[in-house]
């Protein structure tokens, strides 16, 4: 429920419910009204609120899994990727960057287990 993730983040920036209020322009009073679920917010007050806790407002909003990207954040990092993979120079690049990093990474584990 909004009201709880609205409580649990706010917790999570160690704020008060006076001190989260300031930050939002809204009183102690209402954030709690807010966080005990006798009232909703509305989407101007929830994008306030969002704001006030850096957090994106559809992870105040009513979902089971806040580690779950939406659908369209999901196509969004699709079609970027895609785009990416269209350049095969610069996966060429990554792929020399990555192959540098691991002969490097590995050089200095066998010097660590040799010592």
């Amino acid at each position: 429920m909004i009201s709880n993730n609205i409580r649990t983040f706010r917790k999570k920036r160690n704020l008060t419910q006076k001190e989260f209020g300031e930050i939002c322009g809204i009183s102690q009073v209402q954030i709690a009204r807010y966080e005990s679920g006798n009232t909703k917010p509305s989407k101007k007050i929830l994008a306030r609120i969002a704001q006030g806790l850096a957090v994106p407002m559809d992870k105040l909003q009513d979902k089971e899994n806040h580690n779950d990207p939406d659908l369209e954040t999901l196509n969004h990092q699709y079609n970027e990727l895609v785009e990416v993979l269209k350049d095969k120079e610069y996966i060429m690049a990554l792929s020399k960057i990555f192959r540098s990093f691991y002969i490097t990474c590995h050089a200095k584990v066998e010097l660590e287990n040799d010592i």
